[in-house]
């Protein structure tokens, strides 16, 4: 049973690394998409933060 939890935990890590391998090769190319994309983390953290406190 440890065996499997410890394989699953490894397994999500893997793929998150995967995902950030990824975005890293593909849309953090130029200096436009990388304002892009920390722009849309930014207004995303602002909605789920305001969402937090009104909500």
């Amino acid at each position: 049973m440890v065996f499997a939890f410890t394989l699953r935990v490894m397994s999500i890590f893997v793929g998150f690394g995967a995902v950030i391998l990824y975005i890293n090769k593909n849309l953090l190319n130029s200096k436009q998409n990388l304002r892009r994309v920390f722009a849309t983390a930014g207004v995303v953290s602002v909605v789920v933060g305001s969402n937090m406190l009104i909500g």
